[in-house]
């Protein structure tokens, strides 16, 4: 008879106990800092615009690039990766709420492309941190 662990306690092959959420911030994270500094270098923009679809302030530069290192630095401790997947969701739901704002008061910063791209992210990070570790009955 087998004995149930929980993922958040389970160790690797050297023993030390690991985040199972350790993967999925250190993507995020990734992805994060290269979408600002992408962003910021005009690249794969045009007509300041990323890809042609969606516009991003340099402003939102900053905060993709801040909290992509914010998840790569907690993705290396217990913990850590899952704390940065449910801030981030929640983070990245913020953003999306003040883009739509934003977008609603005529303002121009972003657009409604970089809001959806926003409320998607919040969604599956958010899901990743608060249900992604989470064991399912068999």
């Amino acid at each position: 008879m087998a004995t149930a662990t929980t993922r958040s306690t389970e160790s690797g092959t050297d023993g030390v106990r690991r985040d199972p959420q350790r993967n999925p911030a250190t993507q995020f994270g990734a992805a994060l800092v290269a979408l600002g500094v992408i962003d910021a270098s005009g690249v794969l923009s045009n007509d300041e615009r990323l890809l042609g679809i969606f516009r991003i302030p340099p402003s939102l530069n900053v905060v993709h690039v801040l909290t992509g290192l914010l998840g790569l630095v907690l993705s290396r401790y217990v913990g850590g990766g899952t704390l940065f997947n449910k801030v981030g969701g929640l983070v990245y739901a913020i953003v999306a709420l003040g883009g739509v704002l934003s977008v609603l008061a005529g303002r121009d910063g972003v657009n409604w492309p970089t809001n959806v791209l926003h409320l998607v992210l919040a969604a599956v990070v958010g899901w990743t941190g608060f249900e992604g570790g989470k064991r399912r009955p068999s």
